[in-house]
């Protein structure tokens, strides 16, 4: 049985990351469970005094955004085998992109215009997602109640 958008995961289709130093961005996708929270890298572009960087990820040889929708469409998929998939998908990842909802310091969801959405996990540093769009912020705030 297919899942439920909105019931059980949430599907943000654009995010941006700062990251590191010097100006770093990654484009992406974030999907979010009751227990976990994934942030899908697109692509990560950057610049460190003349050097600049562009990166494209795949998943299963496909754009992200493309695989996790047909992930998402799966009739045989479940919560758990979602968590799963995109745990191990995400697992060589040097920067933190799953975040357990349940062990997290400060979790705040940014709902106006500017606000970014805020994820720490205990004793990790804080991790600041712009999630565009004000329907995309009112989604991920209602599903996890704030």
């Amino acid at each position: 049985m297919a899942l439920d958008r909105n019931e059980d995961y949430v599907l943000i289709d654009t995010v941006d990351v700062p990251e590191g130093i010097g100006f770093k961005m990654t484009q992406g996708l974030m999907v979010g469970t009751k227990k976990k929270l994934f942030v899908m890298p697109i692509k990560t572009f950057g610049s460190y005094l003349v050097v600049s960087t562009t990166s494209r990820f795949k998943l299963d040889g496909q754009s992200p955004r493309k695989a996790i929708k047909g992930l998402l469409n799966a009739l045989d998929i479940t919560v758990d085998k979602l968590e799963t998939t995109l745990t191990n998908a995400l697992s060589d990842s040097k920067t933190p992109r799953v975040f357990a909802i349940d062990s997290l310091e400060r979790f705040r969801i940014g709902k106006s215009f500017m606000k970014m959405t805020l994820v720490q996990p205990k004793g990790g540093k804080l991790v600041k997602i712009n999630v565009r769009g004000k329907q995309a912020k009112q989604e991920l705030a209602s599903f996890y109640g704030q």
